[in-house]
């Protein structure tokens, strides 16, 4: 990983997955050769899956690729709303065949390219209610698991 600067970046491992709804988190390596601390500031809140409605303004963080994967975009936002909330097993959709039918998906307006996938997907107040997980170049169809799913993974 690495901050936007480019210039400090840290090796991770993975420390939890649950490939079921698509989430894994990341630790950093100890003692490896290049470390550095964050200086990020925790997500205040994770959003309840049911207090979400749709129409409802979000907003993605990530570092997307461009079509090309020649370009990236460090640091990048999007804002949309809320278009969809479901389970997967509701929805039907092919891109989802690998995911547990329980899974809670957001369908979102904010656009997300490749390099958004695992990136957050936050509302008005920046609580965090989503991890983006897939979406279409168009930037119309964009999906992000719930992310009460991470919660669930931390206390596994």
């Amino acid at each position: 990983i690495k901050e936007i600067n480019k210039k400090n970046y840290a090796k991770v491992t993975i420390y939890k997955e649950a490939q079921e709804h698509d989430i894994c988190i990341v630790k950093k390596v100890k003692n490896s050769e290049a470390e550095f601390s964050f200086p990020n500031k925790p997500v205040k809140r994770i959003i309840e899956f049911n207090k979400l409605k749709q129409g409802l303004f979000v907003r993605t963080f990530g570092s997307p690729s461009s079509d090309d994967l020649v370009a990236n975009f460090e640091g990048h936002t999007a804002e949309g709303t809320i278009n969809y909330l479901g389970t997967v097993g509701e929805s039907n959709w092919s891109w989802s065949e690998e995911l547990s039918s329980e899974t809670k998906i957001i369908s979102h307006s904010a656009a997300i390219n490749f390099g958004n996938s695992g990136g957050p997907l936050f509302d008005k107040d920046g609580n965090l209610i989503g991890i983006n997980s897939s979406g279409d170049p168009g930037g119309k169809f964009n999906i992000a698991v719930s992310a009460e799913h991470v919660i669930d993974l931390l206390k596994n």
